[in-house]
């Protein structure tokens, strides 16, 4: 399976086909992380030329070129590779101002020290897109749960016009690495995400997104609450069966042979609801969810790398948030 990652740094464990730079511990600035993850480099703009034709569309041999008004190519500073073509009213963020924003709105929320925590930063797709995830704060412990969960912020930062830099909280349980974006809360339908876009006035967004962080810590607080209320709510094996029925359905025009897979996909749900990564939480509700989520994020086909990144850190997760929103009616 191909994958699309360049070049990144871990703090005590590598992570996606063993790759990336380990680190013993977290570095404290974006430049530390920067240079562990070989992100060095920054992305400029320059104008696009072509080829002069003559009335009738010929080229002409002169090979002379003439600029394309109103676009601009996106550009690594270290190999020029171009990583996109963009309308003259894109505007660049770079990787340092990248690492400038998040030292600003992370600035005061890191409890207990000035240092920023970078745990991952990435280069995905050439450099097209740039994730970091940041360490927050102390371990969530939930009742009867053995395996601690650690609150991150991600931010993203994409150089391929398909959007801007967008940050978000996410939990992970660590026992099987389990990653729940806190946006899939289905009591808040707007999530908690934010985006800075491409745009002239791209800095005026940095307050705010300064106040987003805040909030988005704040939300971790309730997803605490949450996830509590879930561990200390027992539930029974007819419920296991109704949350099936809903979350992998059996239905009338399916093939034998997808009525089979589906049975498999049910018994490998059931392995692992009762298997040791759910060890002290099966029979209540958090079992029930981070046996889902395990399914999703280990046990999911993915297309590649990017699929499987996109499920885990930078996107809501359909499965996911249906199996929250059926747990929470149980």
């Amino acid at each position: 399976m191909a994958h699309h990652f360049e070049s990144g740094m871990f703090v005590r464990k590598p992570a996606w086909h063993e790759l990336g730079n380990v680190l013993p511990d977290w570095p404290g600035t974006f430049e530390q992380a920067r240079e562990a993850a070989g992100l060095t480099w920054d992305v400029e703009s320059s104008p696009i030329y072509a080829l002069d034709t003559d009335s009738e569309g010929q080229p002409v041999y002169s090979r002379s070129y003439q600029e394309i008004e109103g676009w601009q190519r996106i550009t690594r500073n270290d190999n020029g590779a171009i990583l996109s073509i963009q309308k003259d009213s894109y505007a660049v963020i770079g990787n340092g101002e990248f690492g400038n924003i998040i030292d600003y709105v992370m600035n005061g929320h890191i409890q207990g020290t000035s240092n920023l925590k970078f745990e991952t930063l990435i280069s995905l797709h050439g450099g097209r897109q740039i994730i970091a995830t940041m360490y927050l704060d102390e371990p969530i412990s939930l009742p009867g749960d053995p395996s601690e969960t650690y609150p991150y912020m991600v931010f993203v930062s994409r150089h391929d016009g398909q959007g801007g830099m967008k940050l978000g909280p996410t939990a992970v349980r660590v026992v099987c690495a389990n990653t729940q974006a806190i946006a899939e809360r289905q009591m808040d339908k707007h999530g908690f995400s934010f985006t800075i876009r491409h745009t002239n006035n791209w800095a005026d967004r940095i307050e705010q997104a300064r106040i987003a962080v805040a909030a988005n810590i704040g939300a971790f607080k309730n997803w605490e609450l949450m996830a509590t209320d879930f561990a200390k709510y027992p539930i029974f094996i007819t419920e296991v069966e109704d949350f099936l029925d809903k979350w992998l359905p059996f239905s009338t025009n399916m093939t034998d042979r997808q009525r089979s897979n589906m049975s498999d996909r049910r018994l490998q749900f059931i392995e692992l609801y009762t298997g040791p990564t759910c060890e002290g939480i099966a029979g209540t509700k958090w079992g029930l969810l981070q046996a889902a989520i395990e399914m999703v994020d280990h046990y999911q086909p993915a297309h590649n790398l990017d699929t499987r990144i996109g499920r885990t850190l930078t996107r809501v997760d359909p499965s996911k948030a249906l199996a929250l929103s059926i747990v929470s009616k149980l």
